[in-house]
């Protein structure tokens, strides 16, 4: 009976290990935005792994929205496997890796710049997104996703 108290609590705390190795990406941006104006959203990357490769798709609503640009100065990403690019109404993805591997909080990905359409509340998520560690295999590591919620 011991072994087995013994066995399940290392097997919990292996679990518990890999839980706090916790990666997420986020939206940072403003809570209101008018018709008619232009506002900024950054997607940014917290992880306590590694990582240096990025595969993101947004998902916005269309009818109050418009993507009009965007910008990747400031970007973790240094080579673009895709530039962010508008696959449908209501999405846009980009991806690629960096030289140098990122494990921290608040590394940017990318800026994307948006234009109020219709008022209402809008929310803005993420679709298909993966991240891959820097551990020469390139494993796959899914991202804790946080949805944006702003007014118009």
């Amino acid at each position: 009976m011991r072994f087995v108290l013994w066995f399940v609590t290392c097997l919990l705390l292996l679990v518990a290990q890999d839980a706090l190795a916790a990666t997420r990406v986020y939206f940072e941006g403003p809570v209101h935005a008018g018709v008619g104006g232009v506002f900024s959203l950054t997607v940014l990357v917290d992880s306590d792994e590694l990582l240096n490769a990025y595969q993101v798709e947004v998902r916005y609503p269309h009818q109050q929205l418009e993507l009009v640009g965007f910008r990747d100065s400031q970007s973790l990403i240094g080579l673009w496997q895709d530039r962010p690019k508008v696959p449908g109404e209501g999405a846009a993805a980009f991806g690629g890796g960096s030289f140098a591997g990122f494990k921290g909080k608040g590394g940017e990905l990318l800026t994307l710049y948006f234009q109020g359409k219709v008022e209402g509340f809008a929310e803005i998520s993420f679709g298909n997104t993966a991240f891959y560690r820097a551990d020469g295999q390139g494993t796959e590591v899914r991202p804790d996703t946080r949805d944006f919620v702003l007014t118009v």
